[in-house]
């Protein structure tokens, strides 16, 4: 759920690849690509990089999946184990934590019956009980991708992307706590027509990550440094610079943060971003049900020599066993100086969010989440009018209600609302999601979905059919119908689009992966084909 200034969209009735909620398995897969797994869960919902998941409700098999990237309430993973692939709409539990690789035992929540364990069990603490120094892993992928679409519009707007992606780990270098990490993007794009600011043929390299990292649990030390996403505090976003962390007792740490963020956040070369800080941190121990982390911050920001904004960021969540859960992020900013006189107070809310969720019963689980999100002032806004801030603020507050029924039936469906500032009324948007797993044969899953939004200006609705099909042959086979249509008040007019896709994600071996996906779109806003692969390789 989503809003801009003039238009809010609220998502409504999906009926489709969304599996309703399994109190022992929080988190739900949201996407496949031909290499991650993408959950619904991020930094903000406990996951951190380096954390293994299980697949549940697979009585034969085993599927293991271990986090390589985390966002604020999103993350993507890589599968590690299990005879078969995660579809969309699994549920995962916990399987252990990236703090806990030392430890041989399943860390708290994994669900019983999901799986025989012993092997992996006996595997850790056979390397555990090695007296010698273990050598150095590397783990990663590196991929070759390419996109095309082909705009049968009179517009002309063909468009080609060459891609490459390479994510690389070395763990254990030189010690066992010491970890080399590179993730990267590069691309090369192509497009059959100029526009003001983008010529016909462009490169964009991207460096996501470049860190050297020393976690040494046994003595609660931790130092990052090169280009990082701080785990305490993911956030508040990538870093140049060096985080160091340091555990005065078992549940209690503080840590320390400096650098500068990256340019290409902002797609500006010309803007350069320092920022400090420090953080307190509140951990549970892992012990009984009750499970919290909490953390404090305190950041500060400059640009050049005129400060940009400084805050103080409280995040965390608690849980109770599989029976209810709150995760929480909240930033409010401290305004000095140039700041204050703009914004006429010293002290502002800047960030709310705040996600609650109850178990009604072994299948049935209600959330309830409200945001607000107000825009602050910093150093390009200093010559900026006033007024140009009146429509600045927004909120908004969605329930959603999640079953499950004898591990095929799955169902969920939300209600939402969204005010945005200046806008006299609000937006309302509903939702509904619908799969059923071994229908119409055991290996196959059919997902069927639908939203609609009615706000101020616009209203819409968009539904849509997906089937896929798993085999061994030629791995995972899916097809998919959508269509949706939106009303313009303005302008008094109704248009509509659809689209027809088919696809294929395939392992080969142990190591290489393919993906391949095709789709046809037709409609009064949009009309060609569209192709993407990708052939990539795990080591």
């Amino acid at each position: 759920m989503k809003g801009s200034a003039g238009f809010i969209s609220i998502l409504m009735v999906v009926l489709g690849g969304v599996s309703a909620f399994s109190a022992d398995a929080p988190f739900q897969v949201t996407y496949l690509s031909a290499e991650y797994v993408y959950l619904d869960g991020g930094a903000e919902n406990g996951l951190q990089t380096g954390d293994t998941l299980m697949v549940v409700g697979r009585q034969d098999d085993s599927i293991l999946v271990e986090v390589v990237f985390t966002a604020g309430h999103s993350a993507s993973a890589r599968k590690v184990s299990g005879k078969s692939n995660p579809v969309t709409g699994d549920r995962l539990a916990i399987f252990s934590r990236a703090r806990d690789k030392e430890k041989p035992a399943i860390a708290t929540g994994i669900v019983s019956g999901a799986g025989d364990v012993t092997d992996e069990i006996k595997q850790a603490e056979s390397r555990l009980g090695s007296s010698s120094p273990a050598s150095p892993t590397i783990k990663g992928s590196f991929s070759l991708g390419f996109y095309h679409w082909s705009d049968r519009s009179p517009a002309n707007l063909d468009f080609s992307q060459t891609s490459s992606r390479l994510n690389l780990r070395v763990h254990r270098l030189w010690n066992d706590h010491i970890t080399f990490a590179i993730r990267s993007r590069g691309r090369y794009e192509n497009r059959a027509r100029a526009f003001s600011t983008i010529g016909r043929a462009s490169w964009e390299n991207r460096l996501w990550e470049f860190s050297l990292t020393y976690d040494n649990k046994n003595e609660g030390i931790f130092m990052a440094a090169g280009r990082v996403l701080p785990r305490r505090m993911a956030a508040t976003g990538y870093l140049d610079g060096a985080v160091i962390e340091y555990g005065l007792s078992q549940s209690f740490r503080v840590g320390f943060l400096g650098g500068s963020q990256p340019d290409w956040l902002y797609g500006d070369p010309g803007v350069s971003l320092n920022r400090v800080g420090g953080y307190f941190s509140l951990i549970s121990s892992g012990e009984g049900l009750l499970s919290y982390e909490q953390t404090i911050a305190g950041i500060g920001e400059a640009h050049a020599e005129k400060i940009n904004r400084s805050f103080v960021s409280l995040s965390g969540k608690f849980s109770y066993g599989s029976r209810w859960g709150v995760n929480h992020t909240m930033e409010i900013d401290i305004n000095t100086g140039w700041r204050k006189t703009r914004a006429d107070d010293k002290i502002s809310l800047s960030r709310a969010y705040l996600y609650g969720y109850y178990r009604l019963g072994r299948s049935l689980r209600a959330g309830l989440s409200y945001d607000n999100l107000k825009r602050y002032w910093t150093y390009e806004y200093i010559t900026l009018a006033d007024s140009l801030f009146d429509n600045r603020t927004r909120q908004g507050v969605r329930l959603r209600i999640d079953w499950t029924a004898s591990g095929l039936w799955f169902l969920s469906g939300s209600l939402g609302r969204r005010d945005n500032s200046g806008e006299t009324d609000p937006t309302i948007s509903y939702s509904a999601n619908l799969r059923r797993s071994k229908f119409p044969l055991a290996a196959a899953t059919m997902a069927l979905s639908f939203y609609a939004f009615d706000g101020p200006h616009e209203s819409g609705l968009n539904y849509s059919f997906r089937c896929q099909m798993s085999t061994a042959k030629f791995g995972l086979i899916h097809i998919g119908y959508g269509r949706y249509q939106y009303a313009v008040d303005e302008i008094n007019e109704n248009r509509s689009s659809w689209y027809l896709e088919t696809g294929l994600d395939a392992d080969f071996g142990a190591a290489y992966y393919l993906g391949l996906s095709g789709q046809y779109n037709s409609g009064a806003d949009i009309d060609g084909w569209r192709f993407q692969t990708e052939l990539g390789f795990r080591f």
